[in-house]
């Protein structure tokens, strides 16, 4: 059975980053290999308003603020 699979980029929902998250391509490849429809959810009001039409929601995030220098 086809799942709609959501993929969230964290960084893009906070006007972070434009560059690619490897996460989130990496699950979405992975999921359309599968026969499943994969989307980018880019707004928060899709995430709150439309999260039961989604099979799975994945979230991903990039920032590597917390990690100190050695």
């Amino acid at each position: 059975m086809k799942k709609i699979i959501g993929i969230v980029d964290a960084d893009l929902l906070d006007n972070g980053t434009r560059h690619p998250n490897l996460v989130c391509l990496k699950l979405a490849g992975w999921y359309r290999a599968q026969g499943d429809t994969v989307l980018l959810i880019d707004s928060w009001e899709d995430l709150l308003y439309h999260a039961k039409e989604y099979d799975h929601i994945f979230i991903a995030n990039s920032n590597f603020a917390h990690l100190k220098p050695l």
